[in-house]
């Protein structure tokens, strides 16, 4: 299905693909064309927690269709500034309605997605919201990979009820399913059955059991025909198991039930018969309303039924065409390549392929359905939401910087002139604080990651959108932590009390925290887990900090180790803070020949800075943009 929907990546893939006539290659205008008509939900759900299920359907709808095409216009080529705001929200605010309404989302629609850790919607109703996302395009093709897959079989059943109303509606649905329940299996049109990645049945659904009677295998009744199909499958590719119950090796199978007795007295073991249509013959159990079918009178029965052995000339002939006798995946595939059923589909496939017209072409397809600054718009406006409801962004890390700057202030309150170690301890107090504010970050970026790889791929956004997005949403909240901090530390140590001087400070720990939250994208993006991306970012830290000039002295480094310190954004950070310090005062030149610093120029320092906060930046949009790929 991945090949179909175009989502796959890797390995190699031959054959073609056609849509409306026209054949999609990878990578083409016309896969860009295919893919924004056709949807994909994946078997596993991505969202942003903290949004509503209305809110994550609605901003699907916005990145992903025109805003011409929402508020109506039928020339989407007419400029969206003649179209009023409060008909493209009204039109918005409709189009979500009929999704939710259609998916039977509506008592959960205003409730949040949630996650792990935070109680939100159930699974079955996060599946739908899932498909929910993919039909703001209205599809004509939806491919779904496992809908039913993790839940119980009622929210299963609510699923599949809902894929099949969309059926109704005239969306075409191509899904994978594994053990459907009988009610969801009867639910199916078509029925593709593979083994062993070879074709065994393709066709109606309901013709399925029909067709492998002939081949020998009879389903029982009250059987549900997915289980019957899967074991057949399953027995066919295991020889060696003794209890499947259709092993195509043996003439007689046997089916053992555990019933409870219907009424009252001692259960009791009757025999069970068989008929000569393969059929069981039951006791009537007690209780049984007259004409209704029987029930078992005890608590087990065994029920015995032969094998047919009079339609297997297509397996007979499929074993003889591969020189082998038992019944493996090939025999089965190359049993129904040789039957009618085949046959009937290859005249069909060639018959539709002959009259194929090509409705609309992907030639002048857009890449994506909105510009990249409406793209950056609606992402910060998502980003910004998802971010003032998590409690552990807006209050826990804003009220724990802002109680560090009291202590520390407390501690190192108001330095006198004669003890320039303590301010320099404050001031390397400081520089490890807001190296640590950035560390909640890692486990949210790398959460996000996945949202980001999966809606890339379907032509959500581009990633410069969201790297932006992400960096505006960031910016201000920093720079509210740096403020609150160093208005609080820095009059309170008392360190040099000028305007100039604090808005120089102010400005340095500033970029030194914008250093840090890149290095956590840069690790985020390469990390596999939180774990990993954790013990880089203390390698990265513990490094700056043995290199920064303050623990080693740079004039007691050996020879060989010098050039290590101009790599650590600490020696410029601290180097830059401690001149800021001590150059207006009597014995600062003295001091900072002594710390090494003597011929450093403090702005000098700061544009190095700035300088690694670019590249930094770079490296992490780069990473983003090429290597974080989707693979499938």
């Amino acid at each position: 299905m991945d090949v179909l929907a175009g989502r796959q990546k890797t390995g190699k893939v031959s054959g073609s693909i056609f849509a409306n006539g026209t054949n999609i290659a990878l990578g083409s205008k016309d896969d860009a064309w295919f893919k924004r008509n056709s949807g994909y939900v994946f078997q596993d759900e991505v969202f942003v927690s903290n949004l509503t299920v209305r809110e994550t359907i609605g901003f699907s709808l916005e990145l992903r269709v025109e805003k011409e095409k929402i508020a109506g216009v039928e020339d989407v080529s007419s400029r969206y500034s003649s179209i009023p705001q409060a008909a493209v929200v009204t039109r918005k605010q409709a189009i979500v309605q009929r999704i939710v309404d259609i998916l039977g989302l509506r008592k959960c629609a205003d409730s949040r997605i949630g996650s792990q850790l935070s109680r939100g919607i159930s699974g079955g109703e996060r599946k739908r919201v899932n498909i929910g996302c993919e039909l703001v395009t209205s599809p004509g093709i939806l491919f779904i990979d496992e809908p039913t897959s993790g839940l119980d079989s009622t929210s299963a059943y609510r699923v599949m009820k809902a894929v099949k109303n969309l059926c109704k509606n005239g969306t075409t649905i191509v899904c994978t399913i594994h053990q459907p329940r009988s009610n969801i299996f009867l639910m199916f049109d078509h029925l593709l059955l593979l083994c062993g990645g070879e074709t065994v049945y393709f066709g109606d659904a309901l013709k399925s059991v029909e067709f492998f009677s002939r081949l020998g295998f009879t389903c029982p009744a009250f059987l549900n025909p997915g289980d019957f199909l899967l074991d057949i499958l399953e027995d066919s590719k295991v020889k060696e198991e003794e209890d499947l119950p259709f092993s195509p090796q043996r003439t007689t199978i046997s089916l053992n039930f555990n019933f409870l007795r219907r009424g009252r007295g001692k259960a009791k073991d009757p025999e069970a018969g068989t008929t000569e249509n393969g059929g069981d013959d039951f006791e009537e159990g007690e209780g049984a309303a007259e004409g209704e079918p029987g029930t078992p009178s005890g608590e087990r029965l065994e029920a015995k039924f032969e094998r047919n052995t009079d339609g297997n000339t297509l397996l007979d002939a499929a074993n003889a065409e591969l020189g082998q006798t038992e019944i493996t995946p090939t025999t089965l595939a190359r049993a129904f390549r040789n039957s009618s059923e085949n046959a009937e589909l290859t005249g069909q496939i060639k018959e539709i392929a002959n009259a194929a017209v090509i409705v609309e072409s992907g030639e002048g397809a857009k890449e994506y359905p909105i510009s990249a600054w409406q793209q950056f718009l609606i992402l910060l406006r998502r980003t910004w939401l998802a971010t003032l409801r998590d409690p552990g962004v807006m209050y826990v890390r804003t009220l724990t910087v802002f109680g560090i700057g009291l202590l520390v202030g407390i501690i190192f309150f108001q330095q006198p002139e004669d003890s320039p170690g303590n301010r320099t301890n404050g001031i390397l107090f400081d520089m490890c604080v807001f190296s640590l504010i950035c560390l909640p970050s890692i486990a949210k970026l790398i959460d996000d990651r996945l949202l980001f790889t999966r809606e890339r791929a379907g032509g959500y956004y581009r990633t410069s959108a969201y790297f932006l997005s992400g960096f505006f949403v960031e910016l201000p909240l920093l720079f509210l932590l740096v403020t609150g901090y160093s208005l609080i530390s820095y009059w309170m140590i008392g360190l040099e009390p000028t305007a100039g001087h604090f808005f120089f400070f102010f400005g340095t720990v500033q970029f030194i925290v914008l250093i840090m939250f890149s290095i956590t994208q840069v690790i985020s993006s390469v990390a596999k887990s939180v774990n990993v991306a954790l013990a880089l970012y203390f390698i990265v830290l513990v490094y700056s900090l043995l290199l920064g000039g303050f623990i080693v002295s740079p004039s007691e480094l050996p020879d060989a180790l010098q050039w290590a310190l101009y790599t650590s954004y600490f020696y410029y950070g601290y180097g830059a803070l401690v001149i800021n310090e001590y150059e207006s005062k009597s014995y600062g030149p003295d001091l900072l020949d002594r710390m090494g610093l003597g011929d450093a120029d403090k702005f000098t320092m700061l544009y190095i800075l700035i300088s690694v906060l670019i590249v930094l930046r770079i490296a992490a949009y780069c990473i983003l943009r090429f290597v974080h790929t989707e693979k499938r």
